[in-house]
């Protein structure tokens, strides 16, 4: 059998450079077709017509090209080397239309997966915030899908809290930009004897109405206008605690802090929430000092004292 071969070495090398060059411009068929033809031109009738044979047997024909088929009498050793023929063949066959298929893509298709389509997420709202102590411990608030509704996170809350200690008993508070008012009914749940929560939207102001109702919390009161507008209309020093949290996008946060700095008793408490650190070169002008600061997240938490 490697005899056998060896003598054929010169047809197969032949044979395969006419499928290399056929390959580069003809389909399967035609070109191994094409191929067995060329070698049994040039001589070569048992690799040829063995070749031929198998082609047609195998499904890679049907082209129309007559091949030699003296090669069905041939001996076992031929039907052999027909068949080494055939399976490098195929192999160089494989490699080519590999080369072919990269010829065929795109630069950007080699590194980029196909695009898979996104299903559109359904807005159900953005969740709920709760109550961390007090009477109302636990209880759920609702937070709508709002832009800039950013209600303040449990961290920081319960810090905030735990800075002015745990009752407010009989301490008059507002929150000019209530949002959800998770700070109100916080400052309501400890004991606040007088909590004025200030929204500007309809639907929010419509929320918090519903939740004061629900808790029957009678000292929760809530009025529809705008924040700033809301602490300009505040007695001077008649409040203990303010809280300041604007949505951090809009320019309030001095005119709210002005405000709340002339209405806010001189041992009470201005809280400041914002998306970076006040320093006391910023407070000082208006009137207020830097008490307690904490950074969580994105979220600049700030205790604020009147200056004497």
């Amino acid at each position: 059998m490697h005899a056998c071969i060896g003598h054929e070495q010169g047809s197969f090398e032949f044979f395969i450079q006419i499928v290399i060059n056929l390959g580069a411009r003809e389909d399967r068929a035609d070109a191994l077709a094409r191929a067995a033809q060329a070698l049994a031109q040039a001589g070569h009738p048992a690799g040829a017509g063995a070749f031929g044979r198998h082609l047609r047997l195998r499904g890679f024909g049907g082209c129309g090209v007559r091949v030699c088929r003296c090669a069905a009498a041939c001996c076992v050793c031929r039907r052999l080397i027909s068949d080494f023929f055939l399976e490098e063949a195929k192999h160089v066959w494989g490699f080519l239309e590999w080369v072919h298929s990269m010829k065929s893509r795109t630069p950007s298709s080699f590194n980029t997966p196909a695009a898979k389509p996104v299903a559109e997420k359904k807005h159900r709202g953005a969740g709920e915030v709760r109550i961390i102590g007090g009477e109302w411990r636990r209880t759920k608030l609702p937070v709508a899908l709002k832009p800039g509704l950013r209600p303040t996170p449990d961290r920081v809350r319960e810090t905030l809290f735990n800075w002015l200690g745990q009752s407010l008993l009989g301490w008059r508070c507002v929150d000019p930009f209530a949002g959800t008012g998770a700070l109100g009914f916080e400052a309501a749940s400890r004991g606040a004897a007088h909590v004025q929560v200030c929204e500007l939207d309809p639907a929010l102001v419509a929320q918090l109405s519903t939740q004061v109702n629900r808790l029957k919390a009678t000292n929760v009161h809530v009025l529809r206008t705008d924040g700033v507008a809301c602490l300009k209309q505040l007695s001077a020093a008649s409040v203990d605690l303010i809280f300041i949290d604007p949505p951090f996008d809009g320019a309030l946060f001095e005119p709210a802090l002005q405000a709340a700095a002339k209405a806010v008793k001189a041992d009470g408490y201005v809280y400041l929430e914002a998306p970076v650190a006040w320093t006391d070169e910023q407070l000082q002008p208006m009137g207020l000092s830097l008490h307690r600061h904490l950074k969580a997240g994105a979220v600049h938490a700030h205790l604020l004292r009147p200056i004497a």
